[in-house]
């Protein structure tokens, strides 16, 4: 070899000069939204950089096709993806009901294991009309966005472990509620022990409805 010979270099890898944050994501945007938010707990930097807004997008971008009609017109079985949408972050949740719910009509998950808490994201269902999330161990208090789905009909949430009071924003929902299922108490209808039971009159005098189902743990209170 001759000495004069500038010693050759390897070529660069075309990560070599991409930011540690982008490779990662690049990377775990090929596992799936319903576990790949488990890998936050690595260590910090894998925290920051995937609930991230950006890899939200790219993650759900890759994995979950946007709903252009009738595609998810009626759920009745929670994929792996719907039971996710209960733990996500805010904007995973706000990506994932614009990509996949924004049509939805029904939701139609009783008694189907489900944990976490309603996504304020159901705000952006703005099809829903059934709601039916009963005998499952959501917790949390019932979000105020509910109260912005103003073509719902049927609500039923008994037998869950909500806490906190009924929204009063529900008395937006006047017009169109026909049927509301709220129970709680001991044996069969255990769970929602500690919702308040305050009651938005208007939702009292909804001209459609036609069952209004609240056993809550102090009985009866109008919220006027």
């Amino acid at each position: 070899m001759n000495p004069h010979t500038p010693p050759t270099t390897a070529p660069l890898s075309p990560f070599a000069q991409t930011p540690a944050e982008i490779v990662v994501q690049n990377i775990f945007r090929f596992v799936t939204p319903a576990t790949c938010l488990k890998y936050t707990r690595l260590n910090r930097h894998i925290h920051s950089t995937l609930t991230d807004p950006h890899f939200a997008l790219l993650s759900l971008t890759t994995h979950v096709p946007r709903c252009t009609g009738r595609e998810r017109h009626s759920l009745f079985n929670p994929t792996d993806l719907d039971a996710a949408w209960f733990h996500w972050p805010e904007h995973f949740q706000r990506l994932y009901a614009d990509f996949a719910l924004q049509s939805t009509v029904g939701i139609y998950f009783g008694n189907s294991g489900l944990t976490g808490r309603i996504p304020p994201a159901i705000s952006r269902c703005k099809s829903l009309k059934h709601l039916y999330l009963h005998s499952n161990a959501l917790e949390g208090e019932i979000p105020a966005e509910l109260g912005s789905l103003t073509l719902l009909i049927a609500l039923n949430l008994r037998g869950c472990k909500f806490s906190g009071r009924l929204p009063t924003e529900m008395r937006n929902l006047k017009d169109s509620l026909c049927f509301i299922y709220i129970k709680s108490g001991n044996g069969e209808l255990a769970g929602n022990a500690d919702v308040d039971s305050r009651i938005p009159v208007e939702i009292l005098n909804a001209k459609n409805l036609h069952v209004l189902s609240l056993l809550l743990n102090d009985g009866f209170v109008i919220d006027g």
